[in-house]
């Protein structure tokens, strides 16, 4: 079913009314094109948040800590469970604290709750990954999606910049050793599927021009902005994963 652009439109501005779950709204994974005007749904929807970017605040969560104890490099995989993305999350995060794999950072920690109490912050989420380059001074908030995952890659972007404006700052920094750091936002997706592909898109005069002005707006917010790096570091870069080899190694590469 093929939907006109202004209900597209319509169920913006309803889905808007909650900023911080704006990302779980059903249509930001909608794919395929408006039956009247023929825009990529969402292209519609990127050039709505621009366009009402006011509208589009997202509230701090103030939690006290967000290192986990109990989160090492052992852990069983159960068979029903292996293609779970906690447990690719957990995958990377073992090959990274072990040297193995090719990664063009360290993971830190994965799964890091955001959540002040369960009362009060319901449906709030975890940030998949955390990661940092030493070379940059950079702390990476990604996300990630696991290889048969087939959400949007404005989905991706958009639930990881939710968790940086719902995240202190400061508090992460410190939990993690990294006080002065800049702090950034990625999507981790597979290469060659269906985020990799849209990744491609995204540019000034791309098929997906919308959505790289509003990447373009995210970049400027004051939590991210760092004059002393580059524009392309300041606050979305994506960084794909290569298919495992036969010994099970992932290798991630800056997009």
């Amino acid at each position: 079913m093929s939907y006109k652009e202004e209900i597209i439109l319509q169920w913006c501005s309803e889905n808007l009314s909650n900023p911080a779950f704006f990302y779980k709204s059903p249509i930001v994974n909608y794919v395929g094109r408006t039956k009247d005007t023929k825009n990529l749904y969402t292209e519609v929807i990127s050039k709505y948040l621009f366009d009402n970017f006011n509208f589009f605040s997202i509230d701090q969560l103030d939690r006290e800590k967000y290192v986990t104890k109990g989160h090492t490099v052992e852990f069983e995989i159960k068979e029903k469970n292996k293609d779970d993305e906690e447990i690719l999350a957990k995958k990377l995060f073992r090959q990274s604290k072990e040297n193995k794999g090719t990664f063009p950072f360290e993971i830190l920690d994965y799964q890091i709750p955001l959540k002040r109490n369960n009362k009060i912050d319901k449906g709030v989420g975890k940030i998949d990954l955390l990661a940092v380059d030493e070379n940059e001074k950079i702390v990476y908030i990604l996300e990630l999606k696991k290889k048969s995952n087939t959400e949007t890659i404005l989905k991706c972007i958009l639930e990881a910049y939710t968790y940086a404006k719902q995240v202190n700052k400061d508090t992460l920094l410190n939990d993690f050793g990294k006080v002065g750091y800049s702090l950034a936002i990625a999507p981790l997706v597979f290469e060659g599927r269906t985020q990799f592909d849209e990744m491609q898109e995204v540019s000034e005069n791309g098929e997906r021009k919308e959505l790289f002005k509003l990447i373009s707006k995210l970049r400027k917010d004051e939590k991210f902005r760092n004059e002393q790096l580059n524009d392309k570091y300041n606050n979305i870069v994506p960084f794909y994963i290569k298919d495992s080899t036969t010994d099970g190694m992932y290798e991630i590469y800056k997009g």
